[in-house]
């Protein structure tokens, strides 16, 4: 879990850092930088949400999204944002160069027997 300024609590997280089960995903996207998988067996993709006044923004794997539709991200893991800049720069590395490579369509499920061997 990512580490937080001691007065600041998480989104749905109480004081001891146990999420609270009715509120870990609420309504409203919880800000901050996340991985979560869009398909079953899939890369995990950087998720950012932000606010701009009373707008809620988000970018899926650096491309604008619907943040209500994006929200709840279920099996995400809060991050930060140098693990963000990661994940990011890996997609945009296999988009560049191995357009066939699960990083670079993360959209589209995994099949191990059409990757290319690792060695």
């Amino acid at each position: 879990m990512t580490r937080h300024h001691p007065d600041v609590i998480p989104c749905g997280w109480r004081d001891d850092g146990v999420p609270e089960p009715e509120e870990a995903f609420g309504d409203e996207p919880c800000l901050g930088w996340w991985k979560a998988k869009l398909v079953r067996g899939g890369p995990f993709v950087a998720i950012w949400f932000w606010r701009e006044g009373q707008d809620f923004k988000c970018l899926v794997d650096g491309e604008p999204a619907d943040p209500y539709k994006t929200w709840p991200l279920w099996g995400a893991v809060e991050i930060d944002q140098a693990e963000y800049d990661r994940l990011r720069a890996k997609s945009q590395w296999a988009k560049q160069y191995e357009p066939g490579r699960p990083e670079a369509n993360p959209r589209k499920p995994v099949k191990l027997r059409e990757l290319p061997p690792i060695w």
